[in-house]
């Protein structure tokens, strides 16, 4: 499925021939959306059709080419079936897992469908005459992490990096838990699932909640890799991970 590679140092997606789309369109009338309309197959790309990235596929028998529409479209490369919605637009994504595996140091072809980097993206006010652009917007960050071996301690061998974001409780300075005349603890940070199975809702382009998560997630090298203590050696993990906000240096 889709893969990623390098150009000029950027990280760019680039299709390959199997992958499919699922799509979903409403009819709008006077300015006002429709009910939304799964297409009954998976949209599909051939290898004659990658030069120009044109998927194709069916609409039902109930569309209009007299009338407009708005296109939602869904990406999720462990999905071989058209996406389930809900009523209020929601599809279940799978981004990243605990444990990604990396061929090399910094080598990230591992980040696409075998880490699960699902896309989402829309197409408003078409005419049923004309066949819907869109661009997609990927559902899943990319982490970076480089790990540097200043010299200090010698050679070292490193294998695999782990990235959290734990629950977070508030302890004394003996490192104890602080707790309130009930017991109860004082959590400064909530855990936040960066990995697993969420709620997006392709109407608004807004994740809704998770249905199974996790806060770790491991990236491991298929074999252990020499850092000498030369100063200024370096390797760098990737890691395919749910969006999130941090507003200090981690």
């Amino acid at each position: 499925k889709t893969v990623g590679y390098n150009e000029n140092g950027v990280l760019k997606t680039q299709w390959v021939a199997g992958d499919k789309i699922s799509v979903f369109y409403a009819k709008v009338i006077d300015g006002v959306e429709g009910a939304l309309t799964p297409a009954p197959t998976m949209f599909e790309i051939t290898e004659d059709n990658l030069t120009q990235t044109i998927f194709t596929g069916q609409v039902g028998t109930d569309f209009d080419e007299n009338a407009t529409y708005n296109w939602y479209f869904i990406y999720d490369a462990t999905k071989n079936a058209p996406a389930t919605i809900s009523e209020d637009g929601a599809v279940t994504v799978t981004i990243g897992s605990p444990s990604q595996i990396q061929v090399s140091i910094n080598d990230n072809s591992h980040i696409g469908s075998a880490n699960n980097c699902p896309m989402w993206g829309t197409a408003k006010n078409i005419s049923g005459k004309m066949k819907p652009r869109v661009q997609m917007k990927h559902l899943a960050s990319l982490v970076a992490i480089s790990v540097k071996n200043d010299g200090f301690g010698g050679d070292i061998k490193i294998k695999d990096v782990e990235f959290s974001i734990p629950e977070v409780i508030e302890t004394d300075l003996k490192g104890k838990p602080v707790t309130d005349a009930e017991g109860n603890v004082n959590i400064i940070q909530e855990a936040f699932p960066i990995v697993g199975e969420f709620q997006f809702n392709i109407l608004d382009g807004n994740f809704k909640a998770v249905t199974s998560g996790s806060p770790t997630s491991k990236v491991e090298l298929q074999s252990a890799y020499p850092l000498p203590k030369e100063n200024g050696n370096t390797a760098t993990f990737y890691l395919a991970v749910r969006p999130f906000k941090e507003t200090k240096t981690i």
